[in-house]
């Protein structure tokens, strides 16, 4: 198992990496510019992240099916393993938290395996909150079987807006 933990170099750097400009999604009534996701872990200050922040690192797409759509649709955002590594976190488990104070830890063991993603959109358009955005938690459901039960449908948590790496 591979650990994730903050390095207080990767912070700034990463930061430096994203663009500032105005972005919106009129169609949906999104701002891609509003604080949409914190991230934080041990012994570091939370990071605050944007849609348009998050579109800048590599993209992750999964076409799958869901237990709450009748056919499969194209998700597309950042893989969870991939942003917690390229912050530099360690830990055992992500604790994930909703605007709708749901919240549930999902294994770094699980997100190694099957590499989850933090999605931005599904079938190319950004989700706003009321339809389940503007983050949400989605797993290869189709590709791996063994996540068609209820244990890892509850971590499809949707309305994310809290990451802490423990």
């Amino acid at each position: 198992m591979t650990p994730f933990s903050f390095s207080p170099l990767s912070a700034p750097v990463l930061l430096a990496l994203f663009s500032t400009g105005c972005a919106y999604a009129a169609d949906l009534n999104v701002d891609l510019n509003k604080p949409a996701l914190v991230i934080s872990a041990k012994a570091t200050k939370p990071m605050t992240f944007s849609l348009q922040q998050l579109s800048t690192l590599p993209i992750r797409r999964i076409t799958t099916s869901t237990q709450w759509h009748h056919a499969p649709q194209q998700w597309e955002g950042v893989s969870i393993k991939a942003l917690l590594g390229k912050l530099g976190a360690t830990g055992t488990s992500v604790y994930v938290a909703a605007l709708n104070d749901y919240a549930i830890d999902i294994a770094v063991a699980d997100i190694i395996k099957y590499d989850p993603i933090l999605a931005y959109k599904v079938d190319g358009h950004y989700m706003p909150v009321r339809d389940k955005g503007p983050l949400v938690v989605i797993y290869p459901y189709d590709e791996y079987p063994a996540l068609n039960i209820q244990f890892y449908y509850n971590q499809a948590v949707w309305q994310v807006n809290h990451i802490t790496v423990r």
